[in-house]
């Protein structure tokens, strides 16, 4: 009995041990044994390699690898442990734990300019960490943003608002600002502080100022691409993430940018023919069509809603999606001296509403297209349309549902055939009874009957031979 009380208290002092092992913080590490520009924590230097040799103070659980401009795949070794990491994201996290050790040998698949390296040890990362999931399979908002920044000025309050209601939120860039590689992190940090956490999709288009469509399409057109492969992207990713509501900018390109404007006219028209199989058949071929529910229009005039990004949320700690959105945009640390600050923060910081900015206002939209009817409270881009992670509850609601009547009259037909199988077994017996009955009592009564009938007959014998004697 102590024994036992003994191993009970153990256990129940283990307890505590395990749970705090499995939810503690992850420690960043000190890395020494490499080049000072991987860990300076900035996105404009850089190393260029093929292998590093990195030392811990501790064992590693993680690594976190910020490439320059071009992820490419790694092998981490340590003794003889291995894992190759595919790298798809330009921040990538590595989970290294099963290695178990503070010194590493990390080999890339070929020479590749590295920014940072990060070093954890096991347990719940920092925030500042970003652990990238791959782009939607399928999307309820689908935002196309001409440039890295205006996601976080022109939609501000957008991406926050859905990604705390925890709908599937993708965003495509269409342009790259390959001449500026910096933007990239840029708009990786902004995306990651507003809470979107699937990677986003970047054309290969350029980025030049322009101010009209036809400007846009020359621009695009010195690096080799026409106003077909412009329209053909926009029908891809209608095809390939199947949004449900789609996002565009102003027609008029907001302050008259003609490559916003370029954007939003070929998204218009993708909307148009994304559905038709006989358009555009190589990204049919792939992903299949897709024709949108709804598609709305920055600032565009007809069927008017206007958005409400000033309510506070406790997903992001109070903030309201706008203020999350001010801060995706200090993360674009290259436009902190444009216009655009001053825009989304007023002269002296007084700008903290959505509501308080007027021009270009983030909050006013026009429903371009719709397959589901106008709205009617006009102020929720979801409104008439059921996520898909809501599709996914109803439908495993439903088959639930199934089963569970599959399995009653399953169980139904089973007790109604038990209930069959022991009413042929009782009348099965009744009639073995009978028959039992009838064997032992068929003789009982012949024999009776012969007894009675020797018996009568002994009888009348006797009575004829007293006859006999009373005649005499």
């Amino acid at each position: 009995m102590k024994r036992l009380v003994l191993l009970l208290f153990c256990a129940v002092m283990l307890l505590p041990a395990a749970v705090s092992a499995e939810t503690a913080l992850a420690e960043q590490l000190t890395v020494s044994g490499v080049d000072k520009k991987l860990t300076d924590a900035n996105h404009l230097t850089y190393t260029e390699c093929e292998t590093l040799n990195i030392r811990a103070d501790n064992k590693i659980g993680s690594l976190y690898i910020i490439f320059f401009d071009t992820p490419t795949d790694f092998t981490v070794e340590n003794g003889g442990k291995s894992k190759t990491v595919s790298a798809e994201f330009l921040h990538t996290l590595a989970d290294i734990s099963d290695i178990g050790s503070g010194e590493v040998t990390v080999k890339f698949n070929k020479s590749v300019r590295v920014c940072d390296i990060y070093a954890f040890t096991a347990g719940a990362l920092p925030d500042f960490v970003q652990v990238w999931k791959k782009p939607c399979e399928r999307a309820d908002i689908l935002l196309v943003s001409s440039h890295a920044d205006d996601e976080q000025l022109f939609f501000a309050g957008l991406l926050p608002l859905y990604a705390s209601r925890g709908c599937d939120v993708q965003v495509v860039y269409y342009t790259d600002h390959k001449n500026n590689p910096r933007r990239r992190h840029e708009l990786l940090n902004g995306l990651w502080t507003v809470g979107i956490t699937n990677y986003p999709v970047i054309s290969s288009f350029p980025d030049y100022y322009s101010e009209t469509a036809d400007g846009a399409l020359k621009t695009i057109a010195g690096e080799g691409y026409t106003q077909n492969d412009a329209l053909a992207f926009q029908v891809e990713m209608l095809r390939r993430f199947k949004p449900q509501v789609a996002v565009s900018h102003d027609l008029n390109g907001e302050y008259g940018h003609g490559m916003h404007k370029l954007n939003a006219a070929m998204l218009t028209k993708a909307v148009e023919i994304s559905g038709d199989s006989g358009q555009f058949t190589d990204s049919a071929e792939r992903y299949g069509v897709h024709t949108v529910k709804k598609l709305y229009v920055h600032l565009y005039e007809k069927n008017k809603i206007v958005m409400n990004y000033d309510e506070a949320s406790d997903y992001f700690g109070g903030k309201t999606p706008f203020q999350m959105s001010q801060q995706g945009f200090l993360c674009h640390t290259s436009q902190q001296d444009t216009w655009f600050k001053r825009w989304i923060f007023g002269k002296n910081g007084e700008i903290t509403k959505a509501s308080q900015i007027t021009k270009y206002s983030p909050c006013n939209y026009g429903l371009y297209f719709t397959a589901v009817g106008e709205d009617t409270l006009k102020n929720d881009m979801l409104e008439n349309i059921t996520t898909y992670k809501e599709q996914q509850r109803l439908e495993e609601e439903k088959e639930k549902a199934r089963l569970e009547e599959e399995q009653r009259l399953k169980k139904e037909k089973e007790a109604r055939e038990k209930a069959a199988a022991q009413n042929k077994a009782r009348l099965k017996r009744q009639r073995t009874r009978r028959i039992i009955a009838a064997v032992i009592l068929t003789p009982v009564i012949v024999l009776t009957a012969v007894y009675t009938a020797i018996n009568i007959a002994a009888r009348q014998r006797a009575k004829k031979r007293r006859k006999r004697k009373q005649g005499l």
